[in-house]
């Protein structure tokens, strides 16, 4: 058997060969869809322990009481996550996909696109497992601006919905949106929210399929979100890895 090392490299290795496998897109931003993200035997240990959403912890409780469609989240890290009859897993998987060699790469697929001043502050990196239940939804958003770069991986439903997928946008009027926005041209965090979805139009979507992961560099253009969520794809679950800024 891998020592707990070795196993969390082997599974980084995995990553980063599916990554390099894929092209980036450029429109509406740029993002990264890899598709079998984790090794097969790693992935199916992940969705035949994943916890209830009793478990869970809503967003509006973890600072997101701002934005009100957060109410049918929840969230853990990982570590926080109780009850696991496979806790190794959970904590190699969180440990490969913060691994430097996954972070590296990611920051070199997307480095044409990120200013270097921003890339180059200090982080904070965690690993969270997130759940959205029946009618979750998220209008356009960017993500809050102490983002640097998240990546979703799709764990469960098995079911195909459009419900299930994540909606990118592009502004109807993107001269209306720069000026809203100001000079900055981003959102500070302390003005940040979520957008009038009637402001957007539809641009394309990120298909949710069990063990896909989509990676992207928070930007002003980041805009995404998901419709009211069915009963059917209910409940759905992610793992989210963040890299966020110490100091905003």
């Amino acid at each position: 058997m891998s020592s707990p090392a070795t196993l969390s490299t082997q599974i980084a290795g995995h990553i980063t060969n599916s990554i390099a496998r894929n092209s980036l897109v450029k429109e509406p931003f740029p993002y990264l869809i890899t598709d079998n993200a984790l090794p097969p035997d790693i992935f199916a240990r992940l969705i035949a322990d994943l916890p209830a959403i009793s478990d869970l912890r809503p967003m509006s409780q973890i600072g997101l009481r701002n934005v009100a469609q957060y109410d049918k989240h929840v969230t853990a890290l990982f570590e926080d996550i109780p009850g696991r009859r496979d806790p190794d897993v959970w904590a190699q998987v969180a440990r490969a996909l913060l691994d430097m060699s996954v972070e590296n790469l990611l920051r070199e697929i997307f480095s044409p696109f990120v200013p270097v001043a921003r890339d180059r502050r200090d982080l904070i990196r965690e690993v969270r497992l997130d759940c959205g239940q029946v009618g979750a939804f998220l209008e356009p958003h960017t993500d809050s601006p102490v983002v640097l770069m998240k990546s979703l991986l799709h764990l469960s439903p098995e079911t195909s919905h459009p419900t299930a997928d994540t909606v990118l946008f592009r502004p109807k009027d993107p001269e209306a949106r720069r000026k809203r926005l100001g000079e900055r041209g981003d959102f500070s965090p302390a003005s940040y929210a979520h957008e009038s979805a009637g402001d957007q139009a539809e641009a394309a979507r990120v298909k949710f399929r069990p063990n896909r992961m989509w990676s992207f560099f928070r930007t002003a253009d980041s805009l995404h979100g998901l419709d009211p969520l069915a009963e059917e794809v209910a409940p759905r679950y992610i793992v989210a890895a963040h890299y966020r800024f110490v100091h905003a």
